[in-house]
């Protein structure tokens, strides 16, 4: 496993990755590379098994949820730059939508898996990022800078924005030790299921209400009354 990177520490693109065009996905980034590091580890994260996950909804016969996960896999692939990956991902959908025979199927699954592999082969490389220790776990969380991330975070999640990682990321330093939701957050975000980090979202306003006696909106209703 390559080494950790400190928290302070830059971490450099590395000058090719297998089965990624480099320049398309910085682009997807707004040619940000932090935020094109972090959506790349999350792509290794939310897609490695997808093989596995492809399979056995092919053989339950659920060819909604098949086509669901090759539907994602499409874009996220095309939004890291892994353009050969997402094509063949594209032509499993399109079997999967037409409902081809199973062998047709297998057949698109079994051209996207080695490219798939290959990718997450190159993404595992990539130096891990350490969190330091004063950050990952502080004992009080502000309640207006929490109240603040949270809006933001919905803002960015209702328009399917990639800045939601960075959003989830600052949140989770913000928790600290109750920061245990956000984590179902990252895999949501991992995966690019917008709709599913909402309603994860939504619960964690509500414990956030209930346990710690403040309520996010309001951090908007007060931004809103100063810049009236």
């Amino acid at each position: 496993m390559p080494p950790a990177a400190g928290a302070g520490e830059a971490v450099e693109l590395p000058a090719r990755l297998p089965g990624i065009d480099l320049a398309a996905g910085l682009a997807a980034a707004n040619g940000n590379r932090a935020l094109y590091l972090k959506l790349l580890r999350l792509f290794a994260k939310g897609q490695r098994d997808f093989g596995t996950a492809f399979r056995q909804a092919l053989s339950a016969g659920d060819m909604a949820t098949a086509t669901r996960l090759a539907h994602t896999l499409k874009g996220v692939a095309g939004s890291i730059g892994a353009l050969g990956l997402a094509q063949a991902a594209k032509e499993l959908e399109l079997a999967c939508r037409n409902t081809e025979h199973a062998v047709v199927i297998e057949r698109q699954c079994a051209a996207v898996i080695p490219r798939l592999a290959s990718v997450i082969d190159g993404l595992d490389a990539l130096p891990s990022v350490a969190l330091s220790a004063s950050a990952s776990s502080p004992s009080v969380a502000d309640a207006a800078r929490v109240g603040a991330s949270l809006v933001r975070l919905r803002q960015l999640l209702v328009s399917s924005n990639t800045d939601a990682v960075e959003e989830v990321e600052a949140l989770r330093l913000q928790l600290g030790e109750q920061a245990a939701p956000v984590e179902a957050l990252e895999q949501c975000v991992a995966h690019f299921d917008f709709d599913g980090a909402l309603a994860v979202l939504d619960g964690l306003q509500a414990s956030l209400r209930a346990n710690a006696g403040f309520d996010p909106s309001s951090t908007l209703q007060t931004d809103n009354k100063t810049n009236e």
